[in-house]
């Protein structure tokens, strides 16, 4: 299983359309970097970061929408990739507690 979903018609062609022109149109595209800053080998695209440019509010809002009904939908089917994050493990038992197991277990 390789946990990859695609969630059709979360925004639709139109405004796909819209911020496609939107995006060719601004100008306010540079390469996209990861981390490590631009490395084309593992990044080759353009981007604009759009919670750090005015005038992309709209777009933005209207992107993290799209995401969370994604994730929603993600998340119900399967619910365990919230729990993976949180790296929960059992804590072992100090030795003073009192631990019955069925082969020690009083009859």
């Amino acid at each position: 299983m390789d946990f990859i979903e695609v969630y059709e018609g979360v925004l639709s062609a139109e405004a796909c359309r819209a911020l496609i022109d939107r995006f060719e149109a601004s100008g306010q595209a540079q390469r996209g970097s990861t981390a490590g800053g631009v490395d084309l080998a593992l990044k080759d695209g353009w981007d604009i970061q759009l919670d750090d440019s005015p005038g992309w509010a709209d777009a933005c809002q209207q992107l993290n929408s799209a995401v969370q009904s994604g994730l929603a939908a993600y998340l119900r089917r399967y619910a365990h990739a919230a729990l993976a994050p949180l790296q929960l493990k059992m804590r072992q038992p100090p030795a003073s507690w009192s631990v019955s197991t069925p082969s020690t277990s009083p009859r």
